[in-house]
């Protein structure tokens, strides 16, 4: 499945007017201090008519404000955030994993007993063939000795 997102990048110039705009900020800079910080977003929360913003801190040292995240229908996530997220996913495949890795020990063992009937299945088959040449010539001796036998009796004895 492929997603596509407008998304583009942008300078911070016009910030303000960005941040009105946008519904999600990746931000990932080289500078020291915040980018975006309480008293930037408060000059455009107004604007924004609480529709929900995204914010994803990626940079260190961090971009975004960290009091951003007291403010109503701002969502901030950094890198340890992230991480956490990477962190919980990698447990739920390694439970996963652990699940599938029985799953394929009993296909094998299931496949392992049905390879080791293939050399009995010959035997078996060979087996039946000799029943059934015994049962054709007991009936064709019967037939031979009792040839007055009614269809219901001939069925009967077999």
């Amino acid at each position: 499945m492929r997603l596509n997102f407008r998304g583009e990048a942008r300078s911070t110039e016009n910030l303000e007017e960005i941040l009105v705009e946008a519904d999600i900020v990746i931000s990932s800079t080289g500078s020291n201090e915040y980018i975006i910080t309480k008293d930037i977003y408060q000059k455009v929360e107004r604007k924004r008519k609480g529709r929900p913003l995204f914010l994803v801190d990626i940079a260190v040292p961090r971009d975004l404000d960290p009091a951003l995240d007291s403010k109503d229908n701002v969502f901030l996530y950094d890198i340890d955030d992230l991480q956490d997220v990477v962190d919980a996913n990698l447990e739920v495949r390694r439970e996963a994993a652990a699940v599938i890795e029985l799953w394929i020990e009993e296909g094998i063992v299931a496949f392992n007993e049905w390879m080791q009937t293939l050399g009995v299945v010959p035997v078996i088959t060979a087996l039946r063939e000799q029943a059934l040449s015994i049962q054709q010539e007991t009936m064709k001796s019967i037939e031979r000795k009792m040839p007055d036998l009614t269809e219901r009796e001939r069925k009967s004895t077999q």
